[in-house]
């Protein structure tokens, strides 16, 4: 699923992608989709556990929480395509 989103957001503003051809745009964009994604669920989780929205503060310090996962995950998707290439 994740890599069906990601998909239709790069073809939309790259025409001809293929993605066998650039494994590693796309890996980069589905950490990207899981860190912010990940922001958003613990944004909406913390909402409805206290009632109110995290100071911005936390929001910055989470926000770069989620942008570093999502790094990492590109860095694990691109290393796991790099090492096994069929």
């Amino acid at each position: 699923m994740l890599t069906l989103i990601v998909e239709i957001i790069i073809g939309a503003f790259v025409g001809n992608f293929n993605s066998e051809e650039h494994p590693y745009i796309l890996n980069f964009f589905k950490g990207m989709i899981v860190g912010c994604i990940g922001f958003v669920l613990g944004n909406i989780i913390d909402f409805v556990s206290t009632g109110f929205f995290m100071p911005l503060s936390d929001q910055l310090i989470f926000f770069g929480l989620s942008i570093v996962l999502g790094f990492l995950l590109f860095i694990f998707f691109s290393l796991f395509d790099f090492l096994f290439k069929y």
